[in-house]
């Protein structure tokens, strides 16, 4: 009998707090809607926030850009370094070869 009641109960308060949550969730939309026709109606707050995001932007993309370059200036510096003696042996063979046949 104990267990109905407070199966009962338990289901009751689930029933409240999910009529809240709904209710909470249709203010934030509200919230959303009121805060997006600000935003369209203040065309200055509309023009500098975009500037603000698209200077971020950029600074992000440059950032980006530069790491990357660097990334890849590195590894290619630390192959060239290792394989420019090889290189430089083989070529030099090479220009032997050619200039014992002329």
């Amino acid at each position: 009998m104990a267990e109905k009641a407070k199966n009962k109960k338990r289901a009751s308060e689930d029933k409240r707090l999910r009529r809240r949550v709904f209710e909470l969730e249709r203010v934030i939309e509200n919230m959303r809607v009121r805060e997006a026709a600000q935003n369209m109606l203040s065309t200055k707050k509309l023009f500098w926030r975009n500037v603000l995001a698209g200077v971020a932007r950029g600074v992000g993309t440059m950032l980006g850009f530069a790491l990357l370059g660097a990334l890849i200036g590195l590894i290619l510096t630390t192959a060239i370094k290792d394989t420019l003696p090889a290189f430089a042996r083989w070529l030099e063979q090479l220009l032997e070869k050619i200039q014992n046949r002329l």
